[in-house]
């Protein structure tokens, strides 16, 4: 298959495509074209969006790759729409996301006294959105939840993976307000027990 013939099949699977495409779905679809055509296409795919500052964007999210507004034109796409394109979480919820990000896994109580307060509330919230998830018990007295964020998280955010999470001045800016560096400071594995996936809906008990 031709360079020309292969971006265009890889950009209509791209189009149509509510998920992102990891290189196995291209290349089950595509047998064809082995996988390091099919990664080549998408990166001249990728610099050729970005080259003309395209309306349309190829990132690599959450494990695959999908076809995104052009961040430049977010204010009017949200004028486009009855209802707005963005989750809009309180500060309380987006410092507590912030915290299951950069120190997952956690527990509740360690999320309470990083934050100084009961931070129950706000990871209701997060589990309601499925931004963060039970991943298994600490293997501690009380063997406690600890939590840690999902798929949507990354693809609701647009990361690749948890890499790409903001740096503590660019959280700031995200929030307008200033943040506990503790938040930013990594923390030890803790010894767990893993948890079967149905625990992810898991209501906030025995914390």
């Amino acid at each position: 298959m031709e360079n020309l013939e292969l971006e265009s099949l890889l950009e209509a699977l791209l189009f149509t495509s509510t998920e992102p495409l990891t290189l196995d779905h291209f290349h089950s679809v595509i047998p064809d074209a082995d996988k390091t055509a099919i990664r080549e296409a998408l990166e001249r795919m990728r610099a050729q969006y970005e080259s003309r500052n395209a309306g349309i964007l190829l990132r690599e999210v959450a494990g695959g790759y999908q076809l995104n507004s052009n961040p430049r034109w977010n204010s009017e796409i949200q004028q486009l729409f009855s209802k707005p394109l963005i989750v809009k979480l309180s500060r309380s919820a987006l410092e507590t996301l912030a915290i299951v990000s950069y120190k997952q896994p956690i527990t509740l109580p360690e999320i309470s006294e990083i934050r100084a307060c009961n931070a129950a509330g706000a990871m209701k919230t997060l589990l309601e959105f499925n931004f963060i998830k039970v991943l298994g018990r600490k293997r501690v007295v009380g063997r406690p939840f600890l939590y840690g964020t999902t798929r949507e998280f990354l693809l609701h955010f647009g990361l690749k993976d948890l890499s790409e999470l903001p740096q503590l001045q660019e959280f700031e800016e995200l929030i307008g307000e200033k943040v506990s560096p503790e938040i930013f400071q990594p923390s030890a594995a803790p010894e767990m027990d893993m948890e079967p996936e149905e625990s992810d809906s898991l209501e906030l008990q025995g914390e």
